[in-house]
């Protein structure tokens, strides 16, 4: 595979290290290609180094402008990202830890130095430095997460606090610092001013500060882990002033008994309708408070369930700004979260179907779309060829909030290609079956309304029509059978190997004799080796094997020509299992690359039309179930206009490997 040649750059002096390292570095094989330069000075090297960035700098520490570690310092210092190998004739241990401690990659001996080990160093220094930079990144993408979440607790109203077992406040947000009076405590002697509530909900009272009135407190309790240790999440609500309007409405409600009992019966009515539109309030406060309860509850649990889903999700505001998207979504449109957030989809997205839907939703307030389009498969983004596309199956739907006003949308998108290219095999197979059901049926049909229409047919033309009808329904039938094999291979019904010792010279040429006999225009060659003469194999299926390789070979040279058939045993070192290898070569069509690598998937022909040469796309999808019952392998060669190899191999013995060769 041709690769992009990495840059190189040798800082040394020494014009024969210079012309050795160099020799080292030609290409010996496509795949290791360096685009080498050399400067012989400290500063020659800088310059080019500021010129013509390299992949990888080679650095001589001795240098005639510069000595020693000092000369390591002054080029990283210049060029921070740039890996730096160390080549010195120094054999210094000390030296040597001290550079990688500095920053180098490596640090080789030129007297030990060969051409594999500085091969080596100078690919895993790219390959450090490429994960060095993917890690940059993610703890620049996690700082950030912990920069919101921050923001969100500092200015969050109700007090945030992490409490342990032993009642030491690990966490609290100003709030609860306020609510708890701790703002003048060091943070590492923080204490929890009273005893933690074990229940989930509960009211508390904590003395305050400045010798204000005593804090009532309403206390959310959960248990969590902090730091890998058993800990609390309290949430803190100041409910002082709430408690006081109850104690006035307690201190009202006294006082309105009291007049009650020297009122009339209306009187008292009136006062139990108000003493139950009190006690309706006290229920909708405390489901209130549990629903809020429950809401923090779930979010807290939000990104661990987006990044738990298989299915794609892309969150947009009102403006259509892209706000959140999971690891799915940014693997399916190929773009990372924190590359483009906050960005317009207008800008973000090249997808015209995925923006007009996405901003069809808002526009319109409904509640989604759903849609497919296509991106570029991961195949395709990596080789640079035009391979098919991915289709993605998308859901808009949009987001509102507590006044169930539109806040954004969500999409999600999940990978349907797989979906798509069945129902496609599905369409090409109905066709294809219908079309070669239909012509045996019509010639069945034909004729027999003819055998049963004539009473004058001479003896030889009823044998001659009743030979048409039964070739047709053996062709029925093979076409049956070959879906069958199929069904009972895939399912391991009814499929078991009867494996005999027989010839293998017989096998194969009564195989072609029976093509031969057919009156094809081509030519047959069978090239067999000597030894050995026998092969432990299930022969009926072995025989369907060769069938089905030799139709192929026939059907796809049209214009006759020459098929040869080659047998030959061997052996590999490391096994002793002895195999036998038979190939069929023809001189026909060929096939595309696409094709040779679709051949033995099921339904699949080379021409699916229905003007096609006849067969439903079963016969080598079984050869290769066979093949492999047998403890084998098989496998096509071919070039457009060349002709085709088809060829497998099996043992001799009947013995299943360890592993095919």
């Amino acid at each position: 595979m041709n690769t992009k040649p990495l840059k190189l750059l040798l800082i040394e002096d020494n014009a024969y290290d210079v012309k050795v390292i160099r020799l080292m570095l030609a290409p010996q094989r496509e795949e290791l290609l360096f685009d080498f330069c050399a400067a012989e000075s400290l500063a020659e090297g800088l310059v080019q180094l500021a010129e013509h960035p390299a992949d990888v700098a080679l650095l001589d520490l001795n240098l005639p402008d510069s000595v020693g570690l000092e000369t390591f310092r002054q080029v990283y210092k210049a060029f921070p990202h740039t890996p730096i190998i160390i080549i010195s004739g120094t054999d210094d241990l000390t030296l040597a830890v001290q550079a990688v401690q500095l920053g180098a990659q490596d640090y080789l001996l030129k007297g030990e130095m060969s051409r594999n080990l500085l091969v080596r160093a100078i690919h895993h220094a790219v390959e450090r430095h490429s994960i060095l930079q993917k890690l940059n990144r993610r703890t620049q993408d996690l700082a950030e997460s912990e920069a919101r979440w921050r923001m969100i607790t500092a200015k969050s109203a109700d007090g945030i606090a992490i409490v342990d077992a032993d009642g030491g406040v690990r966490f609290a947000n100003p709030a609860a610092v306020r609510i708890l009076n701790l703002a003048g405590i060091p943070a590492p002697n923080r204490v929890f001013p009273h005893p933690l509530p074990l229940d989930n909900t509960a009211e508390m009272t904590l003395p305050a500060g400045d010798d204000s009135a005593a804090v009532t407190v309403e206390t959310d309790t959960v248990p969590i882990e902090w730091g890998e240790t058993p800990a609390f999440l309290v949430i803190l609500r100041d409910i002082t002033v709430r408690k006081h309007v109850e104690i006035e409405l307690q201190r009202a409600k006294d006082t309105l008994e009291s007049v009650v009992k020297a009122r009339t019966s209306e009187l008292k009515k009136a006062n139990q309708y108000l003493l139950d539109q009190i006690s309706e309030r006290r229920r909708t406060q405390r489901a209130l408070n549990r629903a809020l309860t429950e809401a923090e509850q779930a979010r807290d649990h939000i990104d661990a369930i987006l990044g738990s889903v298989a299915d794609g999700l892309l969150v947009t505001d009102t403006h259509n700004r892209v706000v959140m998207m999971n690891q799915a979504a940014e693997n399916i449109l190929s773009i990372y979260l924190s590359e483009v957030i906050d960005q317009p989809i207008d800008f973000v997205f090249d997808n015209e179907v995925l923006r007009n839907r996405i901003t069809l939703t808002l526009a319109e307030n409904r509640h989604g779309y759903q849609f497919d389009f296509s991106v570029p498969s991961l195949l395709a983004q990596l080789t640079g060829k035009n391979k098919k596309p991915q289709i993605i199956r998308a859901r808009t739907a949009i987001i509102r909030d507590k006044l169930h006003q539109p806040s954004g949308v969500l999409t999600i998108m999940y990978d349907v290609t797989y979906e798509r290219e069945l129902d496609r095999l599905k369409s090409e197979f109905i066709s294809t079956a219908a079309h070669e059901f239909r012509t045996p049926l019509t010639t069945i049909q034909g004729f027999s309304e003819i055998l049963l229409a004539r009473d004058d047919l001479t003896a030889e033309a009823r044998r001659k029509y009743l030979t048409y009808i039964n070739n047709q329904a053996l062709s029925l039938a093979r076409i049956i059978n070959e879906m069958l094999d199929i069904s009972r291979l895939e399912s391991s019904r009814s499929f078991q190997l009867s494996k005999v010792q027989c010839n293998i010279e017989e096998t194969i040429t009564g195989v072609v004799e029976r093509f031969k006999q057919q009156g094809t225009r081509h030519t047959f060659r069978i090239v067999l080796d000597e030894m050995p003469a026998d092969w432990v194999v299930d022969r009926p299926k072995i025989e369907r094997v060769l069938e089905n390789l030799l139709s192929n070979a026939v059907k796809y040279s049209p214009e006759g020509g020459l098929i040869q058939i080659r047998g030959e045993s061997y052996q590999t070192l490391h096994s002793p299992v002895v195999y036998y290898h038979v190939a069929v070569q023809d001189q026909g069509i060929g096939m595309t690359l696409e094709q040779v690598d679709r051949i033995f998937d099921q339904f699949y022909r080379a021409d699916a039309s229905n003007t096609a040469l006849e067969g439903i796309g079963l016969g080598m999808a079984l050869v290769k179930h066979v093949v492999e019952a047998h403890g084998g392998r098989v496998w096509v060669e071919s070039k457009v206009g060349a002709g085709t190899t088809a060829a497998f191999t099996i043992p001799l013995t009947g013995q299943r490997p360890q592993a095919t060769p």
